[in-house]
């Protein structure tokens, strides 16, 4: 009884303390910033660009897939259209040595036509043209069309596809730069939708791209020296 009396009275304390007081003041809300929408489209190439990213480490250690940005989305037309030859021995060859095929098997990527890799004696020699020139090649029409990189100068240095319809690009660019700094970019092309979609890193400085690209050529010489006759 007593116990249960104490418990009354505390209530009833602790009511009369309520009523006495002041009312508390409410808080002020918030300004909050929504959270920004997830990328599902960078997400989705984030397995395609190990290698990428991995290189790319010579210029920014920390560098992963969030070290791109969404940098553009623009319309693209295929361009430079013509028969594309089966039987050539040239296009076997780079067939072989550049084809990144989609997964129908009906198309390819030859991320730049300027772009040869052949051996000297023991030695692997790259070239590359002052452009890059990266085609796509439809086996069911026998065509080879061009994709258009003018709006930009760069390197492109390989592909990979998301889809039938959709495949990437990547390469480095200096855009605007006239100081010898460049970029990593991945461009994804969505053939049925029409558009590219551009991601960008942050700008590498001269010397730093300089290690970068000898640790690519290094990579491509090791490849290729499997691949050559």
């Amino acid at each position: 009884m007593r116990r249960e009396f104490h418990r009354v009275w505390l209530a009833l304390a602790l009511a009369v303390a309520a009523g006495c007081s002041k009312p508390a003041a409410t808080p002020a809300a918030r300004e909050t910033t929504p959270p920004a929408a997830r990328d599902t489209l960078l997400d989705a190439l984030g397995p395609h660009l190990s290698t990428a990213i991995a290189l790319w480490q010579y210029v920014d250690r920390g560098a992963s897939i969030q070290s791109f940005h969404r940098a553009s989305e623009e319309p693209f037309t295929l361009h430079d259209i013509h028969r594309y030859d089966l039987m050539r021995w040239e296009e076997a060859r780079r067939r072989r040595l550049f084809a990144i095929w989609s997964p129908d098997s009906t198309r390819f990527i030859d991320p730049d036509t300027k772009f040869n890799a052949t051996m000297d004696e023991r030695t692997v020699e790259l070239t590359r043209g002052e452009k890059s020139a990266p085609a796509l090649v439809d086996l069911k029409t026998r065509s080879t069309s061009g994709l258009e990189t003018s709006w930009r100068t760069g390197d492109c240095d390989g592909a990979f596809w998301l889809a039938n319809e959709r495949f990437a690009i990547t390469g480095t660019s200096a855009g605007g730069d006239t100081t010898g700094a460049r970029y990593a970019f991945v461009r994804v092309f969505d053939l049925n939708a029409g558009t590219v979609v551009e991601y960008q890193t942050a700008p590498a400085e001269s010397l730093a791209f300089k290690a970068f690209r000898a640790a690519r050529d290094s990579a491509w010489t090791a490849y290729f020296r499997t691949r050559l006759p």
